[in-house]
């Protein structure tokens, strides 16, 4: 499974993305599902410190674990295993935008309500 919640692909339809949103062939590096879920890409200032979340299972003791890397983490290792795990059956990603998105649309948010309130004055 695989989760991208962002400004720069709404919805994996409108991103274009194939089969692989949802199912990855056998040997696919966490940074290689992150691209397959539209989570690489776009203004390297924006969006090179967007971060991607891997939760899957320990397939010894069944305990779900959780690993977090940037995405430029994952591009200047890339053949590292610790650093860029393989991804397992029934794995689950998600991506999580950089801080200056995130600011962005706090941002964004208040002049939405500042506008709204203007507009209701004008009423």
């Amino acid at each position: 499974m695989m989760s991208n919640l962002t400004q720069t692909a709404s919805n994996n339809t409108g991103a274009s993305i194939s089969q692989y949103s949802s199912s990855l062939p056998y040997g696919t590096r966490l940074i290689e599902a992150a691209v397959s879920a539209n989570c690489v890409g776009g203004t390297p200032s924006v969006n090179a410190s967007r971060r991607v979340v891997l939760i899957s299972r320990n397939t010894l003791d069944r305990k779900t674990e959780i690993i977090e890397r940037s995405i430029g983490e994952l591009m200047e290792k890339p053949d590292d295993t610790d650093t860029n795990p393989y991804m397992m059956p029934n794995d689950a990603i998600a991506c999580y935008d950089s801080e200056f998105t995130n600011a962005r649309d706090v941002a964004k948010g208040i002049t939405d309500i500042l506008a709204a309130v203007a507009a209701l004055r004008l009423l």
